[in-house]
C-alpha cells in the first residue's frame, strides 16, 4: 500500500529508537556514576556489594539446583614435559554434564593452587591452540588448571543436529541467543546455567587431592571473561581473579551498537546500575585484575573508566594494591602477554616468590584428543543428558500453574511501560480525497520523543472504528487488504492504520546495513536492560492510538483492533490493558507463547521476547483479559510460521482457547475468498 506523504518528509526517524534508548539510559548512568563517586567508606562499599549481588541474582532468575554428586568420568592421562593433561566429564546437575580438561603440574610436591579457566565462545574452546598454550603455561607454573566447555560450545552444543553434524542455528554464540530468548519468556537469563556450571567446575577443581582449595583463581577470555566475572560475584571460594577481554563500562559500550550474547544481556541492568565494575566490586577486597586489549570491540576507554572506579573502591577498603589493569596492544584474543601477566598476578597472591616459567616449543593437541565423548557431543553420547533447553522446559511447565487472566495493573508492571501519558500532540501532514474517502496522513506522539505514524481512512458515517497494524507497516499491506480497508471505510468504519515504533516508517536503519536482525537485537536487548521490551512498547503505542481514536470519535465509539503477524502479540497486550476494545482479529498470530519455550527449534524474535510473560499469562489468558466481545483467530501460525492444521490445533491449542471464552472463532486454513470474507465481516461490523 502506498505510504502517502511519508513521515520521513517531516523528519528523519531512522535514529528514533536508538536515540530513545540512549536518552532513557543517560539519567540511570549519571545516577549510578554519582552513587559510586559518593562512596566514602568501607560500609558504603559493603552496602553496594549486597545490592549488586541481589540485583545480579534477580536478573538471572536465581541459581538452579546443583546438589547432585559430581561423578567424574576420567579419560587417559597424557604426560608432557613439565605438566600432564587429562580429560574429565562431571555432573553439574542431575543429567547435566560438563566436559572439561585438567592440566596438572609435574614435579611439584606440596598442595598446588588452582586455576579455573573459563573458555571463550569458540566452536571447540578447549582445543583452541592459544587456550591450550595458556592452560599448559599455568600448569608449568605450578597451577592445577581446569578448562571447561560452556553451554553451547565444544561437546556441549545446545542445538545439535546429529544427522547433519552441525548446530541448526549456527556457530559462535548463536546457540546462547536461541535458547537464551526461550529462557527469557519465563523470566530467567541463560546466564544462570553458565554460573551454575562454573560453580560446579570449581567444585570439581577443589575436589582434586593435589589442589589447595583455599588458593583457587579464575580467569577466562571473551565469553569466558563474562563467566569468570560472574563467578567472582557469586562464589566466595575464589581467592583471586583476572577476567580478560570482556570488561568495559556500560555507558560507553551502549554507544558502540554492538549487541550482546544472551548471557551478557541482563534484564534491568541499566536501571539497577549493575555495570562491569560491579563484578569486581563484589569481589573486593580480594585481589583482582582486568585483562584488556586495546583494539577490542569492548572499548578500552570503558576499561580504563572501570579501573579508575575500582581503584576508588579498593582504596576505601585499604587494599588499593589488590586491583590492577593489564593492557596489551592486540585485537580480541587472550594474548600470550596477558597469559604471562595473569601468571605473575596469581603468583603474587597465591604463591609469592615463585618466578614465572616460560613455556617453550609447545605443540597443541589435536581437537580429538580433548574429547570426553565418542561422538564429540554429550547430547549424542550420553543417554538422557539434559541441555539448557530441557531445564528451561521444566521451568515453563512449573510456571503454567500460576498463569491467569491478568489485571491491567499487573500486566503494566511486568511490561515496564510508561506510567504517565504525555500529550498526544497529533499532527495531520496532509488531507486529500479519493473516491469518496477522506485520507489523512499524520502522526501522534506516544512519548515525547516517539513518533507513531497514523493513516486515517474514513467515509461519511463513521459509525465504528478499527485500528489496524501489521509487521511491515503501511507498505506491508497488500492490494487485497487495502481494498478491504477502503471498502470498510466507505461503509461506516473509520480505519486507522498505525505503525508502532520500529515498524514501517519508524524502522531503525542506524544499525541496519545488511543485517536487520542485528538491529532488532541491539534495540531489544537494551530495552530489556531498561526494564521493558520492544513488544511491550509497541503495545503502549497501540494504547495511545486508541486514545487518539476516541479523541476523534468519542469515548464510547465501538473500537476494534486488527493485527497481522508477530505484532499480534503486542495487539493482545494492548487489548488486555485497555479492556474496552470490542473486537479483536488476529491474523497469522502465534497462538501460544509457551510453544516457543517448549519447542526445541522454535526461534523467538528478539523484538517479541517479553521477559517473564509466561509466569503471568499466555496469549489465551491475555485475550480473555481483554474482554473483547468478538475474537477472531484467522489462519494462526505455528512456531515455524506455517498455518496450523486442524489436528495440531486440537492437540496443542484447543483446550487453552476454549478456556479463554466461547466468543472466539478460529479459522485455520481458509482459501483466499473465505479469508477475505472473514476479515471484511470483522472490519465492517457484520460478524
Amino acid at each position: 500500500m502506498h505510504t502517502y506523504y511519508p513521515i520521513s518528509n517531516y523528519g528523519d526517524l531512522s535514529n528514533m529508537m536508538y536515540s530513545y534508548i540512549i536518552d532513557r539510559a543517560r539519567p540511570h548512568f549519571e545516577k549510578t556514576a554519582a552513587e559510586k563517586a559518593a562512596m566514602s567508606s568501607a560500609e558504603d562499599v559493603q552496602r553496594r556489594q549486597a545490592k549488586m549481588k541481589q540485583a545480579f541474582l534477580q536478573a538471572i532468575g536465581g541459581l538452579p539446583e546443583q546438589s547432585c554428586d559430581l561423578e567424574p568420568v576420567w579419560g587417559e592421562l597424557r604426560v608432557r614435559e613439565g605438566y600432564s593433561v587429562q580429560n574429565v566429564m562431571f555432573k553439574a546437575a542431575e543429567d547435566v554434564y560438563v566436559t572439561a580438561t585438567v592440566w596438572r603440574p609435574v614435579g611439584w610436591t606440596d598442595p598446588r593452587p588452582g586455576v579455573l579457566f573459563a573458555c571463550g565462545h569458540d566452536e571447540e574452546p578447549r582445543a583452541v591452540p592459544g587456550g591450550q598454550r595458556t592452560c599448559a603455561s599455568f600448569a608449568l607454573n605450578g597451577y592445577v588448571t581446569l578448562a571447561f566447555d560452556p553451554p553451547g560450545q565444544g561437546e556441549r552444543k545446545l542445538c545439535w543436529d546429529p544427522v547433519l553434524q552441525q548446530s541448526f542455528v549456527g556457530t559462535g554464540s548463536a546457540e546462547h541467543n536461541h535458547v537464551g530468548l526461550q529462557c527469557e519468556l519465563v523470566g530467567h537469563n541463560i546466564a544462570r546455567y553458565f554460573v551454575r556450571d562454573g560453580m560446579r567446575a570449581l567444585d570439581m577443581l577443589a575436589s582434586l587431592p593435589e589442589v589447595d582449595e583455599t588458593r583457587i583463581a579464575v580467569t577466562g577470555y571473551s565469553g569466558g571473561g563474562t563467566q569468570s566475572s560472574y563467578l567472582m560475584l557469586v562464589d566466595e571460594r575464589l581467592a583471586c581473579g583476572m577476567p580478560c577481554i570482556f570488561t568495559t563500562a556500560r555507558e560507553i559500550y551502549v554507544r558502540r551498537t554492538h549487541y550482546h550474547d544472551a548471557e551478557q544481556n541482563l534484564d534491568r541492568a541499566i536501571i539497577e546500575g549493575l555495570d562491569y565494575d560491579d563484578f569486581y566490586l563484589c569481589f573486593a577486597p580480594k585481589p583482582a585484575a582486568i585483562g584488556a586489549v586495546t583494539y577490542d570491540f569492548f572499548p578500552i576507554e570503558g576499561v580504563r573508566l572501570t579501573y579508575e572506579r575500582l581503584r576508588h573502591v579498593y582504596a576505601l577498603l585499604g587494599a588499593e594494591e589488590r586491583i590492577a589493569l593489564f593492557e596489551v596492544d592486540s585485537g580480541h584474543m587472550y594474548h600470550p602477554a596477558l597469559c604471562r601477566r595473569s601468571i605473575e598476578w596469581f603468583n603474587r597472591w597465591l604463591q609469592p616468590g615463585v618466578e614465572l616459567r616460560e613455556l617453550e616449543d609447545f605443540e597443541p593437541e589435536p581437537p580429538q584428543a580433548q574429547l570426553n565423548t565418542a561422538s564429540g557431543q554429550v547430547s549424542v553420547s550420553v543417554p538422557n543428558a539434559k541441555g539448557v533447553f530441557d531445564e528451561n522446559v521444566e521451568q515453563v511447565r512449573a510456571a503454567a500453574k500460576s498463569r491467569r487472566r491478568p489485571q491491567p495493573a499487573q500486566l503494566r508492571r511486568l511490561l515496564g511501560i510508561p506510567e504517565k501519558d504525555c500529550p498526544l500532540n497529533p499532527r495531520i501532514i496532509e488531507t486529500y480525497q479519493e473516491a469518496g474517502l477522506t485520507l489523512e496522513k499524520g502522526f501522534i506522539m506516544a512519548e515525547p520523543d516517539i513518533v507513531v505514524p497514523v493513516l486515517r481512512i474514513a467515509g461519511g458515517a463513521q459509525e465504528r472504528a478499527v485500528v489496524y497494524c501489521c509487521d511491515e507497516g503501511i507498505e506491508g499491506i497488500g492490494p487485497a487488504d487495502e481494498a478491504l480497508l477502503r471498502k470498510a471505510a466507505a461503509e461506516g468504519t473509520a480505519v486507522y492504520i498505525v505503525e508502532p515504533r520500529g515498524t514501517g516508517e519508524t524502522r531503525s536503519r542506524l544499525l541496519m546495513r545488511a543485517d536487520r536482525q542485528r538491529t532488532e537485537s541491539w534495540l531489544s536487548q537494551h530495552l530489556r536492560m531498561l526494564g521493558t521490551s520492544t513488544a511491550a512498547l509497541r503495545a503502549y503505542d497501540l494504547l495511545r492510538a486508541f486514545e487518539y481514536v476516541r479523541s476523534r470519535q468519542g469515548e464510547t465509539v465501538n473500537l476494534k483492533l486488527a493485527a497481522n503477524g508477530w505484532i499480534g502479540w503486542s495487539a493482545v497486550l494492548a487489548a488486555a490493558l485497555d479492556e474496552k476494545v470490542s473486537g479483536l482479529c488476529l491474523e497469522a498470530v502465534r497462538p501460544g507463547i509457551a510453544q516457543f519455550a517448549t519447542t526445541w527449534t522454535a526461534r523467538v524474535p528478539e523484538a517479541y521476547t517479553i521477559p517473564g510473560i509466561l509466569t503471568l499469562a499466555d496469549i489465551p489468558q491475555l485475550v480473555a483479559a481483554s474482554k473483547a466481545e468478538e475474537v477472531v483467530l484467522l489462519q494462526p501460525r505455528d512456531t515455524s510460521g506455517e498455518r496450523i492444521c486442524p489436528a495440531a490445533w486440537e492437540s496443542d491449542h484447543a483446550q487453552a482457547w476454549k478456556e479463554a471464552g466461547d466468543n472466539i472463532r478460529v479459522i485455520l486454513r481458509p482459501d483466499a475468498v473465505e479469508r477475505n470474507a472473514v476479515l471484511w465481516n470483522f472490519l465492517a461490523g457484520k460478524g
